[in-house]
């Protein structure tokens, strides 16, 4: 039997900016858990720790995107490789942004994806050469497929990642990158287009299936899930959502410089 490892779950960060020169130190980044197994364990378990953290120093590619990796996740037999695969994972980042029904403006970029080893306190596994992660970048810039007004950059719409489990340990949720501004009703500032709504779910549906690798039985897995502190059970992402207010996250509004106009009384 292979022994215990020590990677709880893999972090998968996607990472950009914008195109206008106003908002050139800006960014967003968006992430999603990932669970690798050796064996089915079920929608809900607890992470089953099959994996090694071991320094390597490996490289990869897919159309367009370009790969380093300073780890292997080993499983003994079945080890997974996170330089391909987190080039894999640009390519599908890629193929979201360039998915006129994700509604991605045109003026937002993603510039990189990595892949980060998790511990089982929550943090990044440290090898000897540091931090365990995987990054790729793409070889030609990557940008939205919609073009038209951006929405404030804090503002985002919100994929609500659903499992199994109902509770709110069991529901997880994306920021998105930057939408149109199209995406909203001119009157009260709603997502009321169950169509756009429909066709933000199923694009954020294919980014995760595409995220999927590996078959049951045949070699090791990764399966996109939902896990927190204290990072003792996973569940597996079933379901998706998107709902009709447009969200807000302030952290991606750090360094405008404002402009003001005044008047005197």
């Amino acid at each position: 039997m292979f022994a215990m490892g020590d990677i709880n779950h893999l972090y998968l960060v996607a990472k950009g900016g914008y195109e206008d020169s106003d908002l050139t130190e800006e960014s967003w980044q968006c992430g999603i858990r990932l669970m690798p197994f050796l064996s089915d364990t079920g929608d809900i378990g607890a992470p089953p720790m099959a994996f090694d953290c071991v320094s390597d120093t490996l490289s990869g590619s897919a159309t367009n995107w370009t790969s380093t990796a300073n780890f292997l996740c080993e499983g003994g037999v079945n080890d997974i490789d996170p330089a391909d695969y987190v080039a894999t994972a640009g390519k599908a980042w890629q193929d979201f942004f360039e998915d006129t029904n994700a509604y991605i403006s045109d003026a937002v970029l993603v510039k990189s994806v990595t892949l980060y080893a998790m511990g089982s306190d929550g943090k990044v596994i440290n090898t000897d050469v540091g931090p365990a992660k995987a990054v790729a970048v793409p070889t030609a810039a990557v940008d939205g497929a919609n073009t038209g007004g951006l929405l404030p950059i804090q503002n985002t719409v919100v994929l609500s990642l659903r499992t199994p489990n109902t509770t709110r340990r069991g529901r997880g949720r994306i920021y998105l990158p930057g939408a149109t501004t199209a995406i909203v009703g001119t009157t009260d500032g709603l997502i009321n287009n169950t169509l756009i709504r429909g066709n933000i779910a199923t694009a954020g549906k294919d980014l995760l299936n595409d995220l999927k690798t590996g078959t049951f039985g045949v070699d090791a897995v990764l399966r996109p899930v939902v896990i927190g502190s204290p990072y003792s059970t996973y569940f597996r992402i079933t379901q998706v959502k998107v709902g009709n207010v447009v969200d807000s996250q302030r952290r991606r509004r750090r360094n405008i410089t404002e402009a003001y106009s005044t008047v005197s009384l």
